[in-house]
């Protein structure tokens, strides 16, 4: 068990931690994606590129999503095997884009990597209300509707794995449109 040091534990918190859990497709001891497909967001650059090149190397199928057309090209021909992965230019940020996604019927989603995001290097005090309205936005909603979106598919392609019914039926009150 992981021990945490001395000086890091708090007064009440008990003295050992469980070892973390690792996702079953993600463990360090498997690194064979192939068969799997993985949506990108933030997909052209930084962050979300290069998680898009990892899992690329690992032989999952992906599809990049990001703003930036011309940084989406390059992106894509920058992986491994570029026929097996789709762009799609689009903002997150927007509802109606998730809205308006339709995701192949035919081909699973595995994993949804939400790494667009934007920033500002200015004192927060001086950032106008419309940059940090867009900052929220992009860095918060657009998390938000992709998970949603995308989380509706992964629960219907597990219910209709499980021989239930074609819907997710995991929303209650709080998940009427």
């Amino acid at each position: 068990m992981f021990r945490l040091p001395q000086a890091l534990r708090p007064c009440s918190a008990p003295r050992y931690l469980p070892p973390p859990r690792t996702h079953r497709y993600l463990s360090t001891s498997s690194s064979d994606l192939s068969g799997l497909h993985a949506i990108v967001t933030g997909a052209s650059r930084g962050i979300g590129l290069s998680i898009a090149q990892l899992l690329a190397s690992r032989g999952a199928s992906l599809t990049l999503i990001s703003r930036s057309a011309a940084f989406l090209d390059s992106a894509h021909s920058s992986l491994p095997n570029p026929s097996q992965h789709h762009v799609l230019a689009g903002d997150v940020s927007s509802r109606s884009f998730w809205n308006e996604l339709k995701l192949d019927k035919n081909k699973r989603v595995d994993l949804l990597v939400n790494s667009a995001g934007i920033s500002h290097q200015s004192l927060y005090l001086r950032t106008s209300e419309d940059l940090i309205e867009n900052v929220v936005q992009t860095n918060l909603m657009g998390t938000m509707w992709a998970c949603k979106s995308v989380g509706r598919k992964m629960l219907r392609q597990r219910s209709l794995a499980e021989g239930g019914k074609d819907g997710d039926g995991a929303g209650g009150e709080q998940d009427k449109d």
